[in-house]
């Protein structure tokens, strides 16, 4: 497994496509290949996709470097997402324990707090809920999301889950 000296992608097992050295085996038409491996390394690799680019024949030289450039821009821009993603998830897992000593996973409802709330519909308590429902939305708070969940048998004709999921919205933090 190696990466693409020239795209940057990962090159799994038998996805190689040839190596820095290998290319000038290559009749390229007067490819400027020279500009895309200076600096490289003779036993670095090229991918399948790189390399069908530099040897696509009917495109001029001109629309096989924008290509390249593309190809790597995108996969540089998709790195940089998958960076601040994860830097997103840093950030909730840390708010995260703030949140939990709010949530009640047994009760009716699950969450609230000054923006949102979240009910449990369970069974056996089907008073409980309407009481909490009623009093949420008497407090401003508009339902945005149901999650019916699974099934009790799996699916067998009835509506609606064994514990469903109600999501509300404080109607002043809705934009």
């Amino acid at each position: 497994m190696g990466i693409c000296c020239l795209c940057g992608v990962k090159i799994g097992f038998g996805g190689k496509w040839t190596k820095i050295k290998d290319i000038g085996r290559i009749n390229l038409e007067d490819f400027p290949i020279e500009s895309f491996i200076e600096g490289k390394v003779p036993e670095e690799e090229i991918c399948l996709v790189c390399g069908g680019i530099i040897i696509a024949k009917k495109r001029s030289v001109e629309e096989r470097q924008i290509e390249l450039q593309e190809r790597t821009n995108a996969i540089e821009k998709a790195e940089e997402s998958s960076s601040e993603q994860k830097k997103r998830l840093t950030e909730l897992q840390k708010r995260s324990p703030e949140y939990k000593v709010e949530w009640d996973k047994n009760g009716i409802i699950q969450f609230k707090n000054e923006r949102i709330a979240i009910l449990q519909r369970m069974w056996g308590a089907q008073v409980e809920f309407i009481v909490a429902f009623d009093d949420l939305t008497n407090e401003g708070y508009r339902l945005m999301a149901i999650d019916e969940g699974k099934t009790a048998d799996g699916g067998a004709g009835f509506s609606g889950g064994a514990n469903a999921y109600f999501y509300f919205q404080k109607m002043e933090y809705v934009k």
